[in-house]
């Protein structure tokens, strides 16, 4: 599934070209399926890295981009996800000293939200191929699902993996994804083994590094009951 997440860690990964980047993904459900959900990517632990590359034309042969193609991307997407029927008070932000970034809006229901992330995935998209469309959320009465697959040829096995540069592994390893999902009510099971509740029992965290999900050893995927 070419969901969010995807594009953005790809985006990370080759514009960049740095480790320790966090995203994070944050939904907070109401009962009756409206709702919030904020993206976050905080490359924060590499500001002196990403400063010095903010000077340079290329990086490892990576055009570095310009702070007003950035903010033209940024306003692309906003516009996008505006567009779409259902989803309200689409706000963006961008810190350039802490490189923080943050994609925020309202939702009428699920079914918006899924159009929503379709339609900032076909911003995001850069391939020849238009975007696929799939659902990332699902939400009915009691259950709440996260849905997850990988795009083709995305998954490596351990020997692939073992054969990419060490720079690759190293930002595969050293960059975060995290999922927060919170609720109006406790909340009963979840079937992701890499989850936690929380102590109020209305909010499930999941974390990983991308090399695990890169190698199938994790996975964002998540029924959530209760």
């Amino acid at each position: 599934m070419k969901n969010l997440i995807q594009p953005i860690i790809i985006l990370c990964f080759s514009l960049f070209f740095v480790g320790c980047f966090e995203v994070t993904e944050e939904v907070d459900m109401n009962t009756n399926g409206s709702g919030d959900v904020t993206l976050t990517v905080n490359l924060s632990e590499s500001k002196d890295n990403l400063k010095a590359y903010w000077k340079m034309d290329q990086v490892q042969g990576v055009e570095v981009p310009k702070k007003d193609e950035i903010e033209g991307e940024i306003a692309k997407v906003k516009k996008a996800l505006s567009a779409v029927k259902g989803i309200s008070n689409v706000s963006t932000t961008a810190d350039y000293e802490e490189f923080v970034f943050t994609i925020s809006s309202s939702f009428n229901d699920v079914k918006s939200l899924n159009k929503g992330i379709n339609a900032v995935v076909s911003e995001l998209n850069r391939t020849p191929m238009p975007a696929m469309k799939k659902d990332n959320f699902a939400y009915s009465q009691g259950k709440f699902t996260r849905f997850f697959e990988y795009m083709p040829n995305w998954r490596l096995n351990d020997e692939e993996y073992d054969n990419l540069n060490i720079s690759a592994r190293f930002v595969m390893e050293t960059a975060r994804v995290v999922g927060i999902y919170r609720f109006e009510e406790p909340v009963k099971s979840y079937t992701n083994k890499k989850a936690e509740l929380s102590p109020s029992k209305k909010a499930v965290k999941f974390e990983t590094n991308i090399a695990d999900l890169i190698k199938g050893q994790a996975s964002i995927e998540n029924e959530i009951t209760f």
